[in-house]
């Protein structure tokens, strides 16, 4: 058992009446390249583009690998 490793759950933000998840609303991730932990973080999840595009300049700006991923959320 101590082997074993879990199965990710995923939550969704929305659903709707039928019980069904929906995948009408857009979220957005924000990774980027840590120098200190030599790691890809993330910053997010944005639900507004603007707010990611933003978040993402900031890092742009100071040097930092840095890129826009977006997905139904």
């Amino acid at each position: 058992m101590g082997n074993e490793k879990r199965k990710r759950k995923y939550f969704h933000k929305s659903i709707e009446s039928s019980g069904s998840v929906s995948s009408q609303y857009k979220m957005f991730l924000v990774r980027y390249h840590d120098e200190e932990s030599n790691a890809v973080q993330n910053d997010g999840p944005h639900s507004k583009e603007e707010e990611a595009v933003a978040v993402l300049s900031g890092y742009l700006k100071r040097g930092i690998c840095s890129w826009l991923v977006s997905y139904n959320g």
